[in-house]
């Protein structure tokens, strides 16, 4: 497989973690020890990114400008949850913008426990990460919540647990949910013209 040239990872060093995921997805029997949260991050933009392009492109954004460079090169055992919470608090972003980011350390956690990256513990551990700010929007939510009627609760409920846009909750349907999986393929939006 040709992966990229030679001037895009002019040293060996770099031509290694370039396939690192490539290679876990080929020896996957065979776990170690010190694979690379980079090598994670890669594996999961190439196999698992949603498929609704505007989804896609933000958890891209995300990952690029803040989660590969800063955790890229590091083994996932050592990415705990203090050192992601103190780096997410360093981050010169709003508190919506930083739970943004940790939600993809969680979802990029669940994969590494599927995958057997990790061990497959209970809880994930950026179940222990606190952004702050977010929980006094969580206390609004709930207040909200609490004023709303069905189907229009429900409806708030998934989008606010499955991170979707209007538009996507309403284009949600039984055929997306792999309930085997736990997962959600959201493949179609509704869009409304104007006019």
């Amino acid at each position: 497989m040709i992966v990229r040239t030679v001037e895009r990872y002019p040293t060996e060093g770099q031509a290694w973690r370039a396939v690192e995921s490539f290679r876990l997805t080929v020896n996957s029997q065979a776990p170690n020890e010190n694979i690379l949260f980079g090598a994670l991050v890669d594996r999961y933009v190439r196999e698992k990114l949603p498929k609704l392009h505007s989804t896609a492109s933000k958890y891209r954004s995300w990952i690029n400008h803040h989660v590969k460079l800063k955790w890229g090169g590091i083994p996932i055992r050592k990415v705990k949850p203090l050192l992601v919470e103190e780096w997410l608090m360093s981050l010169d972003l709003a508190p919506k913008s930083k739970g943004h980011v940790r939600s993809i350390m969680h979802i990029l956690f669940n994969w590494a426990m599927k995958w057997e990256f990790i061990d497959i513990d209970r809880m994930n551990p950026m179940s222990l990460v606190r952004v702050e700010g977010s929980s006094k929007r969580l206390k609004e939510f709930r207040v909200l919540l609490d004023e709303l009627q069905e189907p229009t609760r429900t409806m708030c409920i998934v989008a606010a647990c499955l991170g979707l846009r209007a538009s996507e909750l309403v284009g949600l349907q039984w055929g997306d949910f792999d309930w085997k999986a736990l997962e959600v393929h959201n493949q179609t939006g509704s869009c409304r013209r104007s006019g």
